[in-house]
């Protein structure tokens, strides 16, 4: 067990991670301040808020905890009678639990070719009590029925959540995606387009909608941490995803401070986004063009040099690569993480459907042939900004070699 621990470490020298935030002079700045005991100033809220107002366009936004307390505090604002509400089963698990601790039942959907919700499923699993669509844009790439699926929620009579968790800044036909339901989700978490230690966000199109989901939020659950767990979960997020390629002391660091960090996924932290939290978005939104174009730079690059076995499911003009999944024609994704591992590139692997989890089971109404179908050939290769050219050449040449 030490011996593959001490292996394991050894590797981490010189490997390229799959997340690594773009963060600069500023955030680091932020975070010296925040180890030295000086809180982030409470306005900071207020500027993320305008930020996002004036830079994406949006009427008006509920900063929040998290992503997934964005959907759930959506769906409770409906005040319906408990329904289903209808999902892509190709999704991130908090999309679901955020459904069900709404009161409702999540039903899931199969995906198109692009692993966006299809509209064709979509309308196979309406019933009577469906009272809810949630379309997500993985990766960044606009739901491909987008249109399809706003035209059927407004002859339903139907609520359309815009989940553009992995899209923050992202356009489509003009118009920021996240702004095309009547509520609208981002997130700030882990590997999102500007992620950082949490937060997310609710986008709504009316004042009175603003101050009724303020209402619904948790106002006793405190949004920043303290002292000791904030310098504890500064320094495990620094040691983790900032100086991947690991130092000693970072190491031993990042081990010292987990046991204070365990997070339990069932119960996630509700209330408002932390001062600290809400300071590294404003720094992020500010230079998020700059983002969203390496990204798209450095996935393009790679998918260009695809070809073979290997493929890429996502490819389009609005795309914003926040994620560049490649998908295997033949093998299984894991024969490709073996070969990429080998060649010290770090992978992420794809969503499962979630109707094939145990807990989600019950909710599962007819199969999902192409999410099933599909998921064992997808994985995820690094394209964050942070890389250099001689990464993206290494990344591309080992994808090349794969065969």
């Amino acid at each position: 067990m030490i011996d593959s621990r001490i292996r394991h470490f050894y590797k981490t020298f010189g490997c390229i991670p799959f997340l690594v935030p773009a963060w600069g002079a500023d955030e680091y700045a932020v975070i010296q301040r925040a180890l030295r005991g000086q809180e982030s100033p409470p306005h900071v809220r207020d500027d993320l808020e305008k930020m996002l107002r004036q830079s994406l366009g949006f009427n008006h936004v509920v900063l929040m905890a998290t992503g997934r307390q964005a959907i759930e505090v959506a769906l409770s604002h409906l005040a319906k009678q408990p329904g289903e509400v209808i999902m892509p089963t190709f999704a991130c698990g908090s999309m679901a639990h955020a459904v069900t601790a709404a009161g409702y039942v999540p039903v899931f959907a199969d995906v198109n070719k692009d692993l966006t919700l299809s509209c064709r499923s979509t309308i196979e699993n309406l019933t009577s009590k469906t009272v809810a669509v949630i379309v997500a844009h993985l990766s960044g790439k606009p739901a491909e029925d987008l249109e399809e699926l706003i035209e059927l929620c407004r002859t339903r009579g139907l609520v359309l959540i815009d989940d553009a968790a992995q899209a923050m800044g992202i356009s489509h036909r003009g118009r920021q995606l996240g702004t095309f339901g009547d509520y609208g989700v981002l997130s700030f978490g882990l590997g999102k387009p500007t992620f950082s230690l949490g937060g997310g966000c609710l986008i709504l199109k009316s004042h009175s909608d603003k101050l009724a989901c303020q209402g619904l939020m948790d106002r006793n659950a405190p949004s920043d941490r303290g002292y000791l767990r904030t310098s504890a979960a500064l320094v495990r997020f620094v040691s983790e995803y900032c100086w991947r390629e690991h130092t000693l002391p970072v190491f031993l660091a990042a081990r010292a401070f987990r046991k204070y960090l365990h997070l339990n996924p069932q119960a996630p932290r509700s209330g408002q986004i932390s001062a600290l939290e809400a300071e590294l978005q404003t720094i992020q939104v500010a230079r998020l063009p700059h983002i969203l174009k390496n990204f798209r730079d450095n996935a393009r690059q790679i998918i260009a040099r695809l070809s073979g076995v290997l493929t890429a499911p996502q490819v389009g003009p609005e795309t914003g690569y926040t994620k560049c999944l490649v998908q295997t024609k033949v093998h299984k994704s894991t024969t490709l993480s073996t070969h990429l591992l080998k060649q010290g590139i770090e992978i992420e692997w794809s969503y499962r459907p979630l109707d094939s989890f145990g807990a989600f089971a019950q909710y599962r109404r007819r199969d999902n042939s192409y999410a099933e179908s599909i998921w064992r050939h997808l994985l995820a290769v690094p394209v964050h900004p942070n890389l250099e050219t001689h990464d993206i050449d290494r990344i591309a040449l080992a994808l090349e070699q794969f065969q």
